[in-house]
This record gives C-alpha cells, sequence and structure tokens, in this order.
C-alpha cells in the first residue's frame, strides 16, 4: 500500500523517479514553498537546515535566493539536507509545486515541526 512522504513511494514520487534528470526548477521552486509554509526568513532557513557541523553555514542567503528562484546544482544537495532534517524523501521536492504544497501540508498538519526539526 502507498503511504505519504514519509513512507514507501506515493504514485507521483515513482512517476517522478522514472523521468530522466531533473526537472528545472521544481526543486527550488519546492524550498521556498517549504520555507514560506514554515514561516521563516531565509535566514533563519539556513540558520535550521543549513550549517556545518562547525556552525557555519553552508549557504549565504544570496545563494538560497537564487536557488529559490532560478534553481541551480545546489539545489538538489539542499533538498537531501532539509528532507533528511524533516524525515521525508528527498523525491518530494521533484513534485510538482501544486503536489508538493499537498505533500508538504498534510505532513506539517500531523508533525509538530517544532520538535520534528
Amino acid at each position: 500500500m502507498e503511504t505519504g512522504i514519509t513512507g514507501e513511494y506515493t504514485k507521483e514520487e515513482r512517476k517522478i523517479e522514472m523521468v530522466a534528470g531533473e526537472k528545472v526548477g521544481s526543486i527550488g521552486r519546492n524550498i521556498l514553498i517549504l520555507r514560506h509554509r514554515l514561516k521563516m526568513t531565509q535566514a533563519e532557513f539556513i540558520d535550521m537546515f543549513l550549517k556545518k557541523e562547525d556552525g557555519t553555514p553552508m549557504f549565504s542567503v544570496a545563494k538560497l535566493s537564487n536557488i529559490e528562484t532560478k534553481g541551480n546544482n545546489d539545489e538538489k544537495r539542499v533538498s537531501e539536507i532539509v528532507s533528511e532534517k524533516m524525515g521525508i524523501r528527498s523525491t518530494v521536492f521533484r513534485l510538482e509545486p501544486a503536489e508538493f504544497e499537498k505533500s508538504i501540508d498534510g505532513f506539517l498538519s500531523t508533525h509538530d515541526t517544532e520538535s520534528t526539526l
């Protein structure tokens, strides 16, 4: 049986896995959607998810802004880091933004994000 973004692959996630290559800009857009859903500034998002072990940021605010709006080679890496910290599959970030919104809204409504993160 198929489950949500933390369990087995959904039909949408499986469809994404079968498509060759990444959807340009979808991952970055979905990172932006998640940050907005969490009501975080870019600096807060970096502080929460994108810090090295020594406490220094992995990305600047400007770099995160570019990832969110233009996409680049780092968007996949950011999605993997964030999904690991949230306990969700990184493939969910490859969904179309409308589908991602539904998935992440469902996840956030059933999880205490403060204790999860």
